[in-house]
């Protein structure tokens, strides 16, 4: 089973409408920014960065963004072992215009067959672009709530995890067909976790 992940950097990985005023763009850092929410970023890092670890040797994993490079810099400075993914490699971050075009350049020029692709992000549209492109692989999608505070991307990524790990060891053959074999009809509520504006417990 080999899976290629694309997940969205604004407000998915990162609150980027809950932080954006405390961002100075003649310094490019953030400023002022609560402890609380720190503390909240540094936890998300940790959450996301230990789940990149456990799932290395069967995912790729691809962050997709629009926002410019001197953002994201500064952004990864409040996720610093994902910073240390980013320059080792371990990571890709890609900037887009046209998401549609990047997508299906990443899947033609891959060296590997994957077995799924996964989609993580709070935009809808995203999502439906990625359901849009034209594969046999099974696509996936995970609707994360919109313009989230920190504490609910930390909670969102905490529960992604413990549904993902069930999953992919669950003996139940109904739930294993859910992470083998779902199609792109089928998927419109798979691990539908969050509907905009509202945080749902599994």
């Amino acid at each position: 089973m080999f899976i290629l992940f694309f997940i969205d950097f604004d407000n998915t990985l990162f609150p980027s409408f809950r932080l954006t005023r405390y961002f100075r763009e003649s310094e490019q850092r953030f400023v002022g920014l609560p402890l609380l929410d720190v503390d909240h970023l540094l936890r998300i890092d940790h959450t996301i960065c230990n789940s990149l670890v456990q799932r290395m040797s069967f995912c790729k994993h691809i962050i997709l963004t629009r926002s410019s490079a001197s953002w994201i810099r500064a952004a990864l400075t409040l996720l610093p072992t994902l910073r240390r993914f980013v320059a080792w490699k371990y990571v890709d971050i890609i900037h887009y215009d046209n998401l549609a075009e990047i997508v299906v350049r990443i899947i033609g020029q891959s060296l590997v067959e994957y077995d799924v692709y996964f989609i993580c992000s709070d935009s809808e549209d995203e999502i439906n672009v990625i359901h849009t492109v034209q594969t046999k692989t099974p696509c996936m999608s995970v609707k994360f709530v919109s313009f989230p505070t920190p504490s609910e991307i930390e909670h969102q990524w905490s529960w992604f995890e413990s549904a993902f790990e069930e999953m992919k060891y669950s003996k139940d053959r109904h739930t294993k067909r859910y992470f083998n074999f779902m199609d792109d009809q089928e998927n419109q509520n798979f691990l539908q976790a969050c509907k905009p504006g509202v945080l749902t417990e599994p």
